[in-house]
């Protein structure tokens, strides 16, 4: 299953340690929570659903999906059982090679903000920041020395002036052409969260990364109603604090009728 804190490994690794023979239910030991397996423990379940992470599991450092990933998710997909990948990205971050592969029908996104059905071409589960909330975490992140980003809506926003001042931020190149492809340049990102319907995600990159653990602190304190997390060493992410991966694959398992222990 997700868990919080779990280490992400690569896929096909994950996928052997999952007894899956094609056209059969496939089984998989019960395992601890340090994710490694016991054998002779626990009772011998039915593996129904995966979810999987994108950036250093799915995906190798070239944001592509290897061979023997594909051969992975091909087995675990005759099998029967239900794929689905979980990221921190919007669900127009998501690379094209995940959007193409022909074995994903569901998407958690935005850090377990938002649940896409992909056969229906809808949202069916959501975790937003409230609009009051997102407004007033909005301005005290522009009080903060750094540029600002929305994830709303399945898309990603971005201040049209911030486009430019990124360009100065100590960040990977790679980094910045993916923020660039992937946040819609707005005159004012203030009036488009007032806008969106939903506020999935807010974000700071930050100047001066030092800052980082001190604003998490502030933030923590300031906000109660929000998550305050990091994944990169230059920024910190707001949701909700009813997001997450784990309560958007509970979530999903409900609607499925998937018990989560068979995840």
């Amino acid at each position: 299953g997700l868990r919080a804190g779990a280490r992400a490994e690569p896929f096909g690794g994950a996928l052997r340690r999952v007894r899956v023979g094609v056209g059969q239910a496939p089984r998989m030991n019960g395992h601890a929570e340090n994710g490694q397996e016991n054998e002779g423990e626990g009772t011998r379940m039915d593996c129904r659903l995966i979810a999987l992470d994108l950036d250093g599991t799915l995906l190798n450092r070239e944001k592509q999906i290897p061979p023997e990933n594909l051969a992975a998710l091909e087995r675990a997909h005759r099998a029967g059982i239900v794929l689905v990948p979980a990221s921190g990205r919007s669900r127009a971050g998501i690379p094209d090679c995940v959007k193409a592969a022909p074995y994903f029908r569901y998407f958690i996104t935005s850090n377990g903000a938002s649940v896409w059905d992909r056969a229906r071409g809808e949202e069916i589960w959501s975790a937003p920041i409230a609009p009051e909330l997102a407004l007033r975490a909005l301005a005290a992140l522009g009080e903060m020395d750094g540029e600002t980003d929305v994830y709303a809506d399945g898309g990603g926003l971005i201040g049209a002036a911030s486009v430019k001042r990124l360009a100065e931020f100590p960040m990977p190149a790679r980094q910045l052409a993916y923020i660039r492809a992937t946040r819609r340049p707005v005159a004012s990102l203030r009036d488009a969260v007032a806008a969106a319907r939903s506020v999935e995600l807010i974000q700071i990159l930050l100047r001066e990364p030092a800052q980082k653990q001190a604003l998490i602190a502030r933030l923590r304190e300031q906000f109660p109603g929000l998550s305050v997390v990091t994944s990169m060493d230059n920024n910190i992410e707001l949701n909700s604090a009813r997001a997450g991966k784990g309560a958007a694959l509970t979530a999903l398992c409900g609607l499925l009728g998937i018990p989560t222990e068979q995840t």
